[in-house]
């Protein structure tokens, strides 16, 4: 039961929340059209196959409550005006045969994933949906970045397929015809990170090419030159079909034994139907959507997405129902004749007005979430249904220890670095080492502070930092749990997390230290630039004695800690500073 409920679930957070169609399609009547009929009397129009027609507007008239349909004919060039009315709808209907071989539609899906909004496309088509697929697959993802080594493995397949071409001069053909797009994208799934092992193995899809190997006699050598040669032919014979967009996070079906075609990418849903008479274009929908799977996590931010645009409104409203709240901190808003405190108190007001939306929201969403995990425990078995969404293994070790990691990296650190100044749990690497800021968010609002040092430091903004040391060793729950751990993103390579330590040795104090920040605090792209006082051994000059210079950095904020994690280290560090100093003796 609890597999088969996944669909509703599917359904409840991703078809349910449509409101409105778009179809782009020349075989359906518009508005536009009809009216200009009668205002120039021209004869009726006849469209082919009107009852199909009629019957897929039906299909969402039918829905509760009633979706709003809307037609446009595709005739528009897509760049320049057929473009303003692909972002209005929450589902499109795509015809892709607009009077060419799909190059028109290819353009239009690329149109609708360039903008904001996530949007469920059904490319609708009258011929097999594989092709459709195809082309709209290839322009969303770039061609392979090959590396000197990639490229030599290539130049040597190359050169074996030529050898063998004096023995047989049907073997190019061979190749090609056992390495072409099936294979190709099975060889470019996100889930086969052992593809050239598969290869090797002769695994589905590469049964063909398997045999091609073993009947040539190159098993003897390690075909994967020869497999890279032939994905570089291939890329080189469909050069204009790929896209130039890298970074897309594009994932699609790999499984084709009919089951629907459909391709995710991280601003849009698509699926591909054939036409025919009696289609239920939303029932196709849904089957793509179970197809494709989506774990709880993202129904979740689903259903909590569509909540947000049902009863958003209702929320806001409630927010701001207190005008003296309201109306005073507009006044205090501008009444301060400093951008940069105006900005900063903005801020604090956008982040509250967030939090008024979500728990306006939260009963309805967590209510979605605990139905999804009761349904899955309804078996009472040992093992979750619908954990295999997830598609990872956390009963193998190493899996099992990086989600540990990432898990804890997640509720610990914002998903980026946030603000535009400096702020409690900005995690900045300084010469190498890694230092957390802790100083109260007031004393590092530029312009928040005049007196003190604050007034004699110039541009210069002081805050004081503790030095975190990386941990490499296996934690016991005792040590994560210590209050005393940070884990942190790391920035060269974003499947790790690194793990840091406040305190270097045990009974040992926080190793802090006073900086001073250019601009106030204020950062660019991550980098500001940091100075503060070290002793040179040398002196300033030569024979001199040591003496304090001042040594400057530029300096990338690395991470940030979430508040309540950055306020617990500002504790553990004002203990050290209230400490006093015990006349016990110990023997």
């Amino acid at each position: 039961m609890p597999a088969e409920a996944y669909g509703e679930f599917i359904k409840e957070a991703f078809i349910d929340p449509i409101r409105s169609v778009l179809i782009v399609d020349d075989k359906y009547p518009t508005i536009e059209q009809i009216l200009n009929d009668q205002i120039s009397r021209a004869p009726n129009r006849t469209y082919e196959n009107p009852k199909s027609v009629l019957n897929v507007i039906n299909g969402f008239r039918r829905e509760q409550p009633a979706l709003i349909v809307d037609v446009h004919d595709g005739e528009l060039d897509v760049s320049e005006k057929l473009a303003k009315y692909l972002h209005q709808s929450d589902l499109l209907i795509l015809d892709y045969e607009l009077k060419d071989n799909g190059e028109k539609a290819v353009d239009i899906v690329k149109e609708v994933l360039a903008n904001d909004h996530f949007n469920l496309i059904v490319v609708h088509t009258s011929s097999n949906p594989s092709s459709p697929f195809e082309k709209v697959l290839l322009s969303l993802i770039p061609a392979c970045q090959r590396t000197e080594s990639d490229i030599r493995l290539i130049q040597s397949g190359k050169e074996v397929v030529e050898d063998a071409e004096d023995r047989d001069p049907n073997i190019l053909k061979k190749i090609t015809d056992a390495v072409g797009f099936n294979q190709y994208i099975a060889f470019r799934h996100s889930s086969n990170s052992c593809t050239l092992k598969k290869v090797r193995e002769g695994v589905a899809p590469f049964t063909e090419f398997d045999s091609l190997v073993k009947s040539n006699g190159w098993e003897r050598r390690v075909p994967n030159e020869i497999f890279l040669w032939a994905i570089s032919n291939f890329e080189d014979r469909n050069a204009a079909l790929f896209g130039q967009v890298e970074g897309c996070n594009v994932n699609w079906a790999n499984d084709f034994a009919g089951n629907p075609l459909w391709i995710r990418t991280d601003k849009g849903f698509i699926t591909f139907v054939q036409k025919h008479d009696e289609i239920n274009l939303l029932e196709e929908l849904l089957k793509a959507l179970k197809a494709w799977g989506p774990n709880p996590s993202r129904l979740l931010s689903a259903k909590l997405r569509a909540v947000l645009d049902s009863k958003g409104v209702i929320a806001e409203d409630r927010a701001l129902n207190d005008r003296l709240v309201h109306a005073k901190f507009y006044q205090h808003l501008y009444a301060d004749d400093e951008g940069a405190a105006r900005r900063s108190k903005t801020d604090a007001q956008i982040v509250r007005k967030i939090e008024h939306l979500a728990n306006a929201v939260q009963d309805e969403v967590t209510a979605f979430v605990e139905k999804v995990v009761d349904k899955d425990r309804n078996d009472e078995l040992e093992n979750s249904h619908y954990q295999e969404h997830y598609g990872v293994d956390l009963t193998n070790q190493k899996y099992k220890i990086l989600s540990i990691k990432k898990f804890n990296a997640y509720v610990s650190c914002y998903p980026k670095v946030a603000g535009w100044h400096l702020a409690p749990g900005h995690i900045l690497d300084i010469d190498g080492e890694k230092w957390v800021c802790l100083s109260p968010i007031c004393d590092l609002v530029p312009s928040q502070k005049s007196h003190g040092i604050y007034g004699e430091i110039g541009d210069k903004k002081p805050f004081i930092a503790v030095r975190i040391f990386e941990n490499n060793s296996l934690l016991t729950e005792e040590d994560i749990n210590s209050n005393s751990i940070v884990f942190i993103p790391d920035p060269k390579d974003k499947d790790d997390i690194r793990q840091f330590k406040f305190i270097e040795k045990s009974n040992s104090a926080p190793h802090w230290s006073l900086f001073l920040a250019d601009s106030k605090g204020k950062f660019n792209k991550n980098e500001v630039g940091i100075s503060t006082l070290r002793v040179s051994k040398f002196g300033v000059q030569e024979g001199d004695d040591d003496s304090l210079i001042v040594k400057s950095w530029d300096c990338h904020i690395e991470a940030q800690l979430r508040y309540e994690y950055a306020l617990n280290l500002m504790h553990k560090l004002g203990g050290e500073f209230t400490r006093i100093g015990l006349d016990y003796i110990s023997s």
